[in-house]
């Protein structure tokens, strides 16, 4: 419980510290790599790892729960069909899923605009 409670603790104060990082930074990004292409790109996979650790660690949680209380939903969930204002609901999660992913992207290369159009068509085309 204690290690938990630390964890939670942590957690809390790493969210305060973050929330005090601007979003927007003055100045030129640093290089690290002999090119930008590059350190975009590790920067993306950084931001995807992330995202998805968030996400595996709170369906671990959920699925714990649900053993928990003896609860199977494996038949129900692969069924599950989703309603218009729901679909509409994940569809703009997953646009600003896309946004945070990408936001390491120049400007001076592609717009984020563009980008967006380019990654509906590939889930359009799918």
């Amino acid at each position: 419980r204690s290690t938990h409670r630390r964890n939670q603790l942590v957690c809390l104060w790493s969210l305060e510290v973050v929330s005090r990082i601007p979003l927007n930074t003055r100045g030129k990004r640093p290089n690290f790599f002999e090119h930008s292409g590059l350190d975009q790109t590790v920067s993306m996979v950084l931001e995807l790892m992330a995202e998805l650790w968030v996400v595996k660690e709170r369906q671990f949680r959920i699925e714990r729960l649900l053993e928990k209380h003896s609860i199977d939903v494996s038949n129900e969930l692969e069924a599950l069909e989703l309603d218009e204002d729901t679909t509409q609901e994940l569809e703009q999660k997953r646009r600003q899923f896309v946004e945070t992913v990408l936001r390491t992207l120049d400007n001076e290369f592609v717009s984020p605009d563009q980008l967006q159009q380019e990654v509906d068509q590939l889930s359009d085309s799918k």
